[in-house]
């Protein structure tokens, strides 16, 4: 795992011992947009080796002191970033899990709006595809969920903070991805 260098977006490169592929990995971590666990750390090193391919994992901003837009900003600047380190779209895979999940499709809708080249892949993992307050499973999995219907909602306000933003501006469930990159979405 190495830091990244001062003219790169702050993240960490995770480089695995060999590689067998060409592919490079945008990975933006999970963690309700508030934290960033070790244990994901893990998970990008052991992804990162076991793929064979470069991650970049950005540190993005995070909640509460910097609400949306931030992660998207962020996200977005480490995307223009490997695109102008000469990583080819056709080589571009962009995942992350659970609000990176989200920021993973936020980053899409964003790539989209933008006309920039699209990603040849992105991996919603367990992604927080809607921040209000619907559905059944927000509170009566609780018992399952590592993530409880309470800290969904504080989530979904800090993300929001002193902003006048929708749920349907912080979202991307509803969004039209038709003409954008293939979206494997893995459910947890």
């Amino acid at each position: 795992i190495q830091p990244s260098s001062a003219t790169e977006p702050l993240g960490d490169w995770f480089i695995p011992s060999s590689s067998t592929s060409s592919a490079t990995m945008l990975y933006l971590h999970g963690g309700g947009y508030t934290f960033y666990m070790e244990v994901t750390r893990h998970f990008i090193a052991l992804l990162a080796q076991t793929l064979g391919i470069r991650i970049f994992a950005p540190r993005y901003r995070l909640t509460p002191e910097h609400p949306h837009p931030a992660q998207l900003e962020d996200a977005l600047r480490s995307y223009r970033f490997l695109l102008s380190r000469a990583v080819p779209p056709t080589q571009l895979i962009v995942a992350g899990e659970s609000a990176g999940g989200h920021l993973c499709l936020m980053l899409l809708d964003a790539i989209k709006q933008q006309s920039l080249p699209m990603p040849a892949l992105i991996m919603p993992l367990s992604a927080w595809t809607d921040t209000a307050n619907r559905g059944k499973s927000l509170f009566e999995n609780d018992h399952y969920d590592m993530v409880q219907g309470y800290m969904t909602e504080l989530f979904s306000i800090w993300l929001k903070g002193d902003t006048q933003l929708s749920n349907a501006e912080v979202s991307p469930f509803g969004r039209d991805f038709h003409d954008t990159a293939p979206i494997y979405m893995q459910a947890g």
